[in-house]
This record gives C-alpha cells, sequence and structure tokens, in this order.
C-alpha cells in the first residue's frame, strides 16, 4: 500500500480514521471520524466498509452504503484523502498482495461544509496506538533519510499530539508505545532542531508524573544547545512536580530527577 507517496504493507484488515488506534491514522482532517472505513483484503478480492462514519465513504464519487467491493482503478475518498486501488497481475499471489496508492485532494466545494467530527465519543481506543508507529515508522525513516524532514513533521505530530491528549487524561502511556515516543521524539528533534518535540516528551512525562528515561535525559544534553527553543517554564514546572513525588522514587528514578535537574540549567542558558 501506497500511504503519501511511501509503500506500506497492507494487511488483511485496515481500519481508517482519525483515532491513533486505527491502522492508518489520518489525524490532519476533521472530516474524517475516529473509526471511519475497513478496507479488507480477502480471497475474492478487495473491500471497503463505511464504519457509520460522519461523512460517508465515497468510491468513484458515490457514497456508499455498507461493504463494497473494490476494483483495480477504484478511487475511494475519505474526507480529503483519495486511495486508488492498484490491482496486480493475475499471476501475483497470495491477492492480499495488491496495493492502495493514497493521495491528499480538494474535497469538491460544496462538500467542505460536511459535519464536523469533532464531538464524536471518545471510547477506550488507544491500547492499539502502537499499530500506528508499526505502520507509519518506515515511512517516517524513510523520509528522514532523503532529508524530507517536513514530511516526517507532519506525517508524526498528529500522533504524538493525540497520544498526549490521551496520556493527559488517562495518566499513563498506552501499552507499548513509550519506547516508540521516546525514539522518534527524539530521532525528529536531532532531525530538525525544533525543540517542539521535546515539549511533547515533557508533557507526556509530566502527566504520568515520572523522570524522563535517563537515556533520553542524556542524549538530550547533546541536543539541547542546538535545538531553536525549549518551553524551560514548562520543564521547571514538570521538575517541581517530580520534587514533590520523589518521596515515592527508587534510586534510579532519583538519580534521572537529578539529570533532569542538570537538563534544565543547561536549557536556562540558551
Amino acid at each position: 500500500m501506497l500511504f503519501r507517496g511511501q509503500r506500506l504493507a497492507l494487511s488483511n484488515e485496515v481500519l481508517v480514521g482519525r483515532s491513533p488506534a486505527c491502522h492508518l491514522f489520518i489525524g490532519d482532517d476533521a472530516l474524517v471520524s475516529r473509526h471511519h472505513a475497513r478496507i479488507t483484503v480477502e480471497l475474492d478480492g478487495a473491500f471497503v466498509e463505511d464504519l457509520e462514519s460522519a461523512n460517508g465513504v465515497f468510491v468513484n464519487d458515490q457514497q456508499i452504503e455498507g461493504k463494497v467491493r473494490l476494483t483495480g482503478g477504484n478511487r475511494v475518498r475519505i474526507g480529503k484523502t483519495v486511495f486508488e486501488i492498484q490491482a496486480g497481475s493475475e499471476s501475483q499471489a497470495p491477492r492480499s498482495n495488491r496495493d492502495v496508492a493514497v493521495t491528499q485532494e480538494s474535497a469538491p466545494p460544496n462538500e467542505l461544509t460536511a459535519t464536523l467530527s469533532e464531538d464524536e465519543p471518545q471510547e477506550e481506543e488507544v491500547t492499539g496506538a502502537a499499530n500506528v508507529f508499526e505502520l507509519l515508522g518506515g515511512v517516517v525513516d524513510k523520509a528522514l533519510s532523503v532529508g524530507n524532514k517536513g514530511e516526517a513533521e507532519r506525517i508524526l505530530l498528529p500522533v504524538m499530539q493525540m497520544l498526549r491528549s490521551e496520556i493527559e487524561k488517562k495518566g499513563a502511556f498506552a501499552p507499548n508505545t513509550e519506547a516508540h515516543v521516546n525514539a522518534y521524539a527524539l530521532k525528529i528533534a536531532d532531525a530538525t532542531g525544533k525543540g517542539l518535540w521535546v515539549d511533547e516528551l515533557v508533557g507526556m512525562y509530566a502527566a504520568v508524573r515520572r523522570p524522563l528515561p535517563t537515556g533520553t535525559t542524556n542524549r538530550l544534553y547533546q541536543l539541547v544547545r542546538r535545538l531553536d527553543r525549549l518551553d524551560v517554564d514548562a520543564l521547571r514546572d514538570y521538575l517541581a512536580d517530580l520534587q514533590t513525588q520523589v518521596h515515592r522514587f527508587g534510586p534510579a528514578e532519583r538519580f534521572a530527577c537529578k539529570r533532569l535537574e542538570g537538563l534544565e540549567k543547561i536549557a536556562s542558558l540558551k
């Protein structure tokens, strides 16, 4: 599957929506519902199903109801994102190897007045958020490897912001996401020199009231002097809250707090 110009593996079932729990996350389009559609690849072909979305699923500009079979050349539109089905040759097997090309296009003007999907119920759904990193991590890495920092940021920033919002609500990381969050925040901060990625990371750990992992802080010692900016006030507030929790920390976490104090001093000199 090609997502915004990058090739991804297409599994038997791909959920598409604005929730980070979806396999194909479209976080920058308010016309997309949290769980908008499902694309499935079965023995007898590919199908798309509208999951009772607010604004519908369109195949070749015709709104569908329920589940519809797809054929080569079909264009599926979800919000402002268009998927083009590319059927492989009949000699290729299995059929689950067929591709979906995805491009960004503007929806027709009369459809831009469709219902915005901001007020849908907020479900318990971040447990699948690790799937987002598994699906998009390779895309981000590819974009960075060819110097396309802007594309990497555009893909990943909505994911990070959505995860931070969920962490702030629940006071915990979604399962299997913490290592991914640290790795990609550091990777993109390093590539772009932008401190906002560190701010997102600090915000997440402030919500769970734990110190950043020592390995992350050690890496930030190397990066902080060349970041464009850093929210030092937020870092200080985070440290102040950690000091109220230090009595319940073990030796490793107390050491991590000390390292963070040193980082704050360096950041204050910028």
